[in-house]
């Protein structure tokens, strides 16, 4: 016999009987995307190096994480590793035009084995990325529409 609760449909715990899964190709690629942008957040470039998307392992994600939150961004721990060493290179090299950042993010593209997976993620962003002036202004509007209500966007 179940417990009351658990009869009733309302589990002991309080948390959905299913969790919600983790979009981990979303997460990199708003990881990718904030690190074209300096200053570089440290957390954003350590939480690349744990992606289980880079192609190193996982112990060497952690000890590139560990560099970077201590302040050591060049990778000496891919040195041994120069096509991971690349793509490390690449994702820190911030992009200072639109053309530029769409460049960096189709290199990255090349060197991942996802990286038709972020090329879908990112074709909604594409009249942003080439620089529509009108969806850019329509963005823009509608951040500002949010302030003036009172939402956080």
């Amino acid at each position: 016999m179940k417990p009351p609760p658990t009869a009733q449909g309302v589990p002991l715990s309080g948390l959905p009987s299913s969790l919600p899964e983790r979009d981990v190709t979303g997460e990199t690629l708003l990881h990718l995307l904030l690190a074209k942008r300096p200053p570089t957040p440290a957390m954003v470039l350590a939480s690349l190096c744990l992606s289980p998307l880079m192609p190193w392992g996982a112990q060497i994600g952690r000890n590139l994480a560990e560099a970077v939150v201590n302040g050591h961004f060049r990778g000496g721990v891919l040195d041994a590793l120069p096509d991971h060493r690349t793509l490390w290179d690449v994702i820190r090299q911030p992009a200072s035009s639109l053309p530029q950042l769409r460049l960096l993010m189709d290199q990255i593209c090349i060197r991942l084995s996802v990286g038709e997976s972020l090329r879908m993620r990112l074709q909604p962003l594409q009249p942003i990325l080439v620089g529509d002036q009108s969806v850019s202004r329509r963005v823009k509007r509608d951040r500002i529409r949010g302030v003036k209500r009172g939402h956080c966007v």
